[in-house]
């Protein structure tokens, strides 16, 4: 069964993170799901089929105006690879937080210069990167 409303606040911006992150991997040559033992129907079609279906995942479900993904079973493996994704990624962070020693960690928080970023205007994309990292903050 596929997604049944739109996602709005944290969630939406989670789940775009998630979609960006898997887009951006398979255009760079990983071939996410390769194993069909983890989503079988979705790990046997093509980089651009999958690319596809995931790109029609996020608009449907993140686009107030757009219509929810069409209830295809393409489309629910789709739904159902990114959330497994997102369950892979977020057990390899927590795996690697593991090997973090904490007697670093707010050092350069310590090290930040903030007259010369006050001064200093961001850029679209870091303004971008800025928003995504505090709607992940805000969901955990």
């Amino acid at each position: 069964m596929g997604p049944l409303r739109k996602l709005t606040g944290a969630q939406a911006h989670l789940f775009a993170a998630v979609c960006h992150h898997y887009i951006g991997e398979a255009a760079d040559g990983f071939c996410g799901f390769a194993s069909p033992d983890k989503v079988p129907i979705f790990s046997h079609l093509s980089r651009a089929q999958r690319l596809k279906l995931v790109a029609d995942v996020a608009v449907g479900m993140l686009c107030e105006d757009e219509p929810l993904p069409p209830d295809t079973i393409q489309h629910n493996s789709a739904y159902r690879a990114i959330i497994e994704f997102l369950f892979t990624v977020l057990s390899l962070e927590n795996d690697t937080l593991n090997d973090i020693d904490y007697d670093d960690v707010g050092e350069d928080l310590l090290n930040f210069d903030e007259e010369v970023w006050a001064r200093r205007k961001r850029t679209d994309e870091e303004l971008e990167e800025f928003r995504v990292k505090e709607a992940l903050i805000e969901h955990r």
